[in-house]
């Protein structure tokens, strides 16, 4: 059973929205539970403009001065810039962690263990592993700069995209965080609770992709430590792969009887995965 692919988001916001109702329709009536975690890319954002005394920037220097510098993780940050002020965001989140912290440049290829931010009045994709740039296709206001990149890496990096939404305004990154789940990725929420500005991780949560809530400097281990879990249980997995087809198939052949789902066109190494992905979420 294939899973469905995400447009590429270089397109316009009636694209996006067309695309994400689309989702909601296919899997409306559908528990999907997508449980796989590969060391990742992971996409952050924090609404409104950030200087270093304002308290809309402390969720994401929290979540980056707690993420290890060995972790593997690329990170790729997008927020909703005023595009006719100059940028701080590079120069207060390098002073928060010793991993390099670069504004995103034309057709640049993510490496780990690097910070990546967005420049003011643009749109960020990724494609091929590198970022693009282009000028926003929409007015100001009206753009959705975390759902673009959501979307993108969603298609492009699949069961390896882990997206984070952070404090903001508005609910921008909400149906990105749902491509992203679609695809097997990792969504992940502030707690709204903790959060300054809450309506952005209170939208996300809401539409149900939320497998991580939780304050912002914790969820740097959380991730790592479901990825760490789902790396334990694959090598374990590969030794006892002959034993577990059996007991998979049986278990699939009830699943179809009683639900009349059919998961038997999965591949039983992506079936472990998922399954591995929700004990690791759930201990």
């Amino acid at each position: 059973m294939p899973l469905p692919i995400a447009p590429t988001y270089s397109a316009t916001k009636a694209a996006l929205h067309s695309y994400t109702e689309s989702l909601r329709v296919q899997f409306k009536d559908t528990p999907v539970e997508f449980l796989e975690i590969i060391p990742p890319y992971v996409q952050t954002e924090l609404g409104g403009p950030a200087q270093a005394a304002d308290p809309r920037a402390m969720p994401l220097k929290d979540f980056i001065a707690h993420v290890p510098i060995a972790s593997g993780l690329a990170i790729i940050v997008v927020q909703h810039l005023d595009p006719t002020h100059k940028a701080m965001l590079c120069e207060i989140l390098q002073q928060q962690t010793s991993l390099p912290v670069r504004e995103v440049t034309a057709s640049m290829r993510i490496q780990p263990n690097a910070v990546y931010v967005i420049p003011p009045n643009s749109e960020l994709t990724v494609q091929d592993g590198v970022l693009r740039l282009a000028q926003p296709s929409e007015p100001r206001g009206l753009r959705l700069p975390i759902d673009v990149l959501f979307c993108s890496l969603a298609r492009d990096q699949g069961e390896r995209a882990i997206g984070v939404v952070l404090s903001g305004m508005g609910s921008d990154g909400t149906l990105g965080l749902q491509a992203i789940k679609v695809q097997g990725g990792l969504a992940v929420v502030q707690d709204p609770s903790a959060a300054e500005y809450a309506s952005m991780p209170t939208s996300a949560a809401a539409g149900g992709a939320a497998d991580i809530e939780g304050l912002a400097a914790d969820l740097p281990e959380r991730i790592l430590r479901v990825i760490a879990a789902q790396s334990d249980e694959s090598a374990l997995a590969a030794q006892a792969e002959n034993l577990a087809l059996s007991p998979l198939g049986t278990i699939l052949e009830l699943l179809r009887a009683q639900s009349k789902h059919d998961l038997s066109l999965y591949k039983p190494t992506t079936l472990r995965r998922r399954i591995e992905r929700r004990m690791a979420l759930h201990g």
